[in-house]
């Protein structure tokens, strides 16, 4: 089925590629820069625009999580750098086996040692980024997202001594204000570079360039609506499933194995999300072991892990059965 005919997929966690969409719908092959790009499809901004063969760059500093993007957009530049004012090298903190919560920031870093999970050191380099975006050979990039949690912090200062101005650019942080709607510290510096305001919900915000603003900034007004016609990455895996049923793994195999995979990658992350939680009553339950009888300590248990111990123990299941068939 081609990509172009159905309605569009969105895999961004607050539909930012609905945004996008909607005022880039006519761009054909556009050029995209995903700045601290995490997954090539799990909360992706870019993938609903490689489905639609728009070919862009991507900057993943985690080994991992690099070979995903690889193995995901053969026809995408991804590169295990970041972005500088200059040439040099950065520390990176990996955090959980290269997880959500990696991070540039030494102090966020340290929030998470001391909350009980697993943080090493990379050292990741830095390049300006005209000289990355030299490589995609595209004179024109249409939209360009930087995502503050996996990047470094001089990476607004390097967007600012760039060259490069895209139509629009989109700008993720992990910090906000009082119930979500005042950020921390507003970017005045996108203003300076010329650019406008024309989107914000919270951990986002779309700034257009100003000679795009009569063009895009109208229909940039109103958040992703059923107007938009669009459905969600999980929507579209529960058709998968649905049409393998009606029609039989055997008609359909490709996307019946695609279908299992997606499944149980989420499943597999909702295993992850569950495990810590489980891991730090563990741990509790150690310190408390060392200090009781094993009668005592078996009772804690029990009492302590209770009902989350039982859904993990149903996750491990579901997850078994799904990866035997």
């Amino acid at each position: 089925m081609n990509a172009t005919s159905d309605r569009f997929t969105s895999y961004a966690c607050n539909h930012e590629d609905v945004l996008l969409w909607r005022v880039l719908r006519s761009v054909v092959a556009g050029t995209y820069v995903d700045i601290g790009a995490f997954d090539p499809e799990l909360d992706s901004v870019t993938k609903a625009f490689y489905e639609r063969g728009w070919r862009g760059l991507n900057l993943q500093p985690l080994p991992l999580r690099l070979a995903r993007f690889c193995a995901c957009r053969p026809q995408d530049i991804n590169l295990g750098c970041t972005v500088g004012e200059s040439l040099g090298i950065l520390r990176f903190y990996s955090v959980d086996n290269q997880g959500p919560c990696s991070t540039f920031c030494e102090e966020k870093a340290d929030r998470q040692r001391r909350s009980g999970r697993q943080v090493d050191v990379q050292t990741v380099n830095v390049r300006p980024l005209d000289e990355l975006i030299a490589t995609l050979g595209r004179s024109e990039i249409n939209f360009l997202r930087l995502d503050s949690r996996f990047a470094p912090p001089r990476a607004i200062r390097a967007l600012e001594a760039s060259s490069c101005r895209p139509w629009l650019i989109v700008t993720m942080q992990d910090e906000i204000g009082d119930g979500g709607t005042t950020p921390v510290k507003p970017l005045h510096c996108f203003e300076r570079v010329g650019y406008s305001q024309a989107y914000f919900n919270g951990p986002t915000r779309l700034w257009v360039r100003n000679d795009k603003v009569a063009e895009f900034g109208p229909r940039l007004a109103l958040p992703p609506t059923t107007l938009d016609c669009f459905t969600t990455r999980c929507e579209r895996e529960l058709e998968r499933q649905n049409a393998a049923l009606t029609h039989g793994a055997s008609s359909c195999p490709t996307g019946a194995a695609e279908t299992q995979s997606a499944s149980g990658a989420c499943l597999v992350a909702d295993l992850r999300q569950r495990n810590f939680e489980l891991a730090r009553r563990i741990s509790e339950l150690e310190s408390l072991a060392q200090a009781s009888g094993p009668v005592v300590a078996r009772a804690d248990f029990r009492r302590t892990l209770g009902a989350p111990a039982r859904e993990f123990r149903r996750l491990v299941r579901k997850v078994r059965k799904r990866f035997s068939r």
